[in-house]
């Protein structure tokens, strides 16, 4: 694909990654990019993150998403919204920007401060409404780095009970959990070792990137970010870090021994994903027929779940290549 043919871009901004997807003028991907950006840390993050994925591009269309607006850089979502929408449109001079407002479609820079609401982690809405535009039903649960995201979408509409984080939560459609960031702490605070029952420490000691590097599956280039010791990202480092969860070093245990540790973190993290699949599941809105989506770098995950639940699996990356239309609820 010739870089003369790319049209728009989708920008997706997090607080710890700066994702960019290049369409043509056919609706189809042109390449993708992920790269870290710990936006807590400051603003000068998102902007040379942008400048470097804009190296090169001709695409003169910008829709953005955000989650960013939470970090603690900003006193409030609103504060977030703002400074992210005006800090991105400097860097996208010239260009024709729009934002994700949720039900209300796009809106411009200008008319994000009265949408704040509609604009804040509203990403996992514009997946909703992607995938309720190419299949009848399915449960989607995107995986990512940090949380997952579950849509239960039917007949052309994303069902949900919640439309803030908070509600999302309160509802099990936004679990925070996820794949590379999650400290283990968050998962239990007891844990069996060695035939023994043991307290976790309430450290940010381990993450869940070290339990997936540890068991073989963690998808190369998941994991952007520091370790939590800043240390090496080898299997070694990652047993090292989890045996400081139980106050223990790496070299008073066998590799299996860590490994079977390793195994009960991620259980304890399949076990929540698990129960909140079946909370969507139990409102009665699918068919026992309709598949499960797993979308993100954890959709290892979403079809291990799948599979425990006996539902069919398919792989966003499947509807990827098709032309994106958006579909006003």
């Amino acid at each position: 694909m010739s870089i003369e043919q790319e049209v728009v871009i989708g920008w997706d901004i997090g607080g710890a990654h700066l994702k960019a997807v290049t369409l043509d003028s056919q609706g189809d991907i042109v390449r993708c990019i992920q790269l870290p950006c710990p936006l807590w840390q400051g603003l000068q993050y998102l902007e040379q993150g942008v400048e470097q994925i804009l190296v090169g591009s001709l695409a003169t269309d910008h829709a953005i998403t955000m989650t960013g607006e939470l970090v603690d850089l900003f006193a409030n979502r609103s504060e977030g919204v703002i400074a992210i929408a005006q800090a991105i449109t400097r860097k996208l001079e010239n260009k024709q920007v729009c934002f994700f407002a949720g039900k209300k479609g796009f809106v411009s820079t200008n008319e994000c401060k009265d949408n704040i609401e509609n604009i804040a982690s509203m990403n996992w809405y514009a997946t909703g409404l992607f995938v309720a535009g190419k299949i009848q039903q399915a449960l989607v649960i995107d995986i990512g780095s940090t949380t997952t995201d579950m849509m239960v979408v039917s007949e052309g509409k994303v069902w949900t009970q919640g439309n803030t984080d908070f509600t999302r939560m309160a509802s099990n459609e936004l679990v925070y959990t996820g794949l590379v960031r999650t400290p283990l702490m968050a998962l239990a605070q007891k844990i069996s070792f060695q035939g023994i029952e043991v307290g976790v420490m309430a450290e940010y000691f381990a993450t869940t990137a070290d339990v997936y590097r540890v068991l073989g599956e963690l998808p190369q280039d998941a994991d952007q970010q520091p370790a939590a010791d800043n240390g090496d990202k080898t299997a070694l480092a990652s047993a090292r870090r989890i045996a400081r969860m139980i106050g223990r070093d790496v070299e008073s245990a066998s590799p299996e021994e860590w490994k079977n540790l390793a195994q009960q973190f991620a259980d304890k993290q399949f076990q929540q994903l698990l129960t909140a699949c079946e909370r969507q599941l139990a409102r009665g809105l699918l068919a026992s027929s309709a598949p499960m989506i797993g979308a993100g770098c954890g959709s290892l995950l979403a079809k291990k779940i799948a599979q425990k639940l006996d539902r069919p699996y398919l792989d966003f990356s499947s509807f990827a290549s098709k032309k994106i239309e958006y579909n006003q609820i």
